[in-house]
């Protein structure tokens, strides 16, 4: 039998060395495990060591329980670790709707599931105000405004200040007489064209007889309204405000595309000629269709071209005269995308179009002609189709559903805010995800007007014939 001596300055060193490499060794393999514990990894029900996913659950209001298969998880905002594959995903919340989700996970994937939107049981809805007649109205993008307009031809709106829900602010705002063309003493016809991003200005269509003038319109001080038309002494058509700055707009004057700026009085050569439509993003870079020769010269071999201005032209795809071509255009997660649909129902999506390498675009087909196409807010949601049913694609997880709406519907479903859509059948507004999943009832309403959250998202306006109303979306 050895004997150690333990008293020895040489079995004492060995031993030091000994417990420094084991607790080394053990800080090596608790950090590589805590490594793989972050990346998801877990053992499940057969004891094998495999990678699953993280959800990551917040909800408005907060504080919902969170079901994942019938498995309790922490309260909102909170995250579940999930093995990889398809998962049922439940919420519920006292005094409101249940939410309910089927997801899949992939290994490593990070889930976000922060846009429930919970529905009260019973949802309060009270009269704003009562008008003699309601033709249309716009709520601005910071959603603290509602312009309405009650007659097609008189120049006195009605601006609602919704910042205060339970309050709202109603005030006249009137389009000066001499920014004006009358005709036989009259007005003729106006139409709300858009809001600006700073939601301080808008810009309004007034057509009488062969006059076409565009109005920009000061929201806090009507009296500084500018014709846009006879600044520029342009027949302006189509009109978009660029980005955050409302004193310049991109206009369509015949069929040319030009850059207005309103302090300098100044409007650019032609940028695009030919034009058909445009959408715009951000301050300068625009989509359009535009009409053009294939042969200079030669009228006949007229096609349609869709493309891309950033200071120079770039054409992305031709089609034939005869063919019906929708775009839109953003941004998401710094890269450009350009939707193209066609009237056979397909829809292309195009990353950073205008380089050169160009990554295979995303094609996906909807069962039918596509009479509007969107992208959300946010820029991650593709949606489009017709009134009752669409079809959206999610950029972030590249992933295609199918939704419809039952019943009689006054209007396509539009964008409530990055992950909902509003819609309005049956005389009831509709509140719906992307997809069509977790659609509720709010409350009755007609006409298809305006469906707008309060800046809080504690209130959801519309109106019920002519009656502006709030339906309170949070259970107090």
């Amino acid at each position: 039998m050895i004997k150690i001596d333990f008293s020895s300055k040489k079995v004492q060193l060995a031993l030091r060395f000994f417990t420094y490499g084991v607790m080394a060794l053990a800080t090596i393999i608790l950090s590589f495990l805590a490594v793989l514990y972050a990346m998801g990894y877990r053992f499940n029900k057969d004891f094998s060591f495999e990678q699953g996913g993280v959800a990551q659950f917040r909800t408005t209001p907060t504080g919902a329980m969170v079901f994942a298969d019938d498995a309790r998880q922490e309260n909102t905002p909170s995250r579940a670790y999930l093995s990889p594959g398809s998962h049922n995903i439940s919420m519920q919340l006292d005094g409101y709707r249940h939410w309910n989700r089927q997801v899949s996970l992939q290994p490593g994937q990070l889930l976000w599931l922060d846009y429930a939107r919970f529905v009260p049981n019973t949802v309060k809805t009270t009269t704003v105000r009562e008008f003699p007649s309601v033709i249309d109205g716009l709520a601005s993008p910071d959603r603290r405004w509602i312009l309405i307009q009650q007659q097609q031809n008189s120049p006195t709106f009605t601006l609602a200040d919704v910042s205060s829900e339970k309050d709202p602010v109603l005030t006249e705002l009137t389009i000066p007489e001499t920014s004006l063309t009358k005709k036989d003493g009259n007005f003729g016809q106006f139409q709300i064209i858009e809001w600006s991003l700073d939601s301080r200005y808008i810009l309004v269509r007034h057509t009488n007889g062969d006059v076409n003038e565009v109005l920009r319109i000061d929201r806090s001080n009507a009296a500084e309204t500018v014709n846009i038309g006879n600044l520029f002494r342009l027949n302006i058509g189509e009109v978009h405000f660029s980005g955050n700055n409302a004193n310049i707009l991109y206009a369509q004057t015949s069929d040319v595309l030009r850059r207005l700026d309103i302090p300098a009085g100044n409007a650019s050569a032609a940028l695009v000629v030919g034009t058909k439509s445009f959408v715009l993003y951000g301050g300068d870079h625009i989509a359009y269709v535009a009409e053009r020769e294939k042969v200079a010269g030669d009228p006949q071999t007229k096609q349609q071209v869709v493309g891309i201005y950033n200071g120079q032209e770039t054409i992305v795809k031709t089609f034939g005269l005869d063919e019906k071509v929708l775009i839109d255009f953003t941004e998401y997660y710094r890269h450009q995308y350009l939707a193209i649909a066609s009237n056979n129902g397909k829809v292309e999506i195009l990353q950073d179009p205008t380089e050169s390498a160009k990554v295979t675009p995303v094609e996906i087909t909807y069962n039918g002609d596509i009479a509007w196409m969107k992208f959300s807010d946010n820029g991650r949601m593709l949606a489009a189709g017709n009134a009752s049913s669409w079809i959206n694609h999610d950029l972030e997880l590249a992933h295609t559903s199918q939704a419809s709406i039952e019943g009689n519907v006054a209007n396509h479903p539009k964008w409530l805010d990055s992950f909902h859509f509003w819609a309005q059948a049956n005389d009831k507004l509709v509140m719906m995800e992307f997809d069509g999943q977790n659609a509720s009832e709010i409350t009755d309403a007609s006409g298809g007007l305006i469906a707008s959250l309060s800046p809080n998202g504690r209130s959801l306006f519309s109106f019920k014939n002519n009656t502006l109303q709030s339906s309170r979306m949070i259970v107090e």
